[in-house]
């Protein structure tokens, strides 16, 4: 071989390792860009389920305060029901002692 063809020979190799390396390092950083989207995927779908968990509490914390606030309308009435019973004993109470006392 004449030394040009040697210097040729030599050169191809270099440039054939530098490709390899390139491969490479190519090979990583889609093996990384495959991991973060991965990670990605996965924060995306703990952020979904947490979503779906804030969505469910909110609407048992409605239905909770529709039935406390139905609760206490029930207890309410039940007061003002109580208060025209005693209202209406003492008036009669004074009443009869009115008619008795006369």
């Amino acid at each position: 071989l004449s030394a040009e063809e040697a210097r040729m020979m030599a050169r191809r190799e270099e440039l054939l390792v530098k490709l390899g390396q390139a491969e490479q390092m190519n090979a990583q950083e889609i093996a990384s860009a495959g991991r973060a989207a991965a990670e990605q995927e996965a924060l995306q779908s703990a952020l979904d389920n947490e979503r779906s968990k804030c969505v469910e509490e909110s609407a048992l914390r409605s239905e909770l305060q529709a039935e406390s606030i139905k609760t206490l309308s029930a207890f309410l009435s039940e007061v003002e029901l109580a208060r025209r019973d005693t209202s209406e004993e003492a008036d009669l109470a004074r009443r009869i002692t009115a008619e008795r006392d006369a």
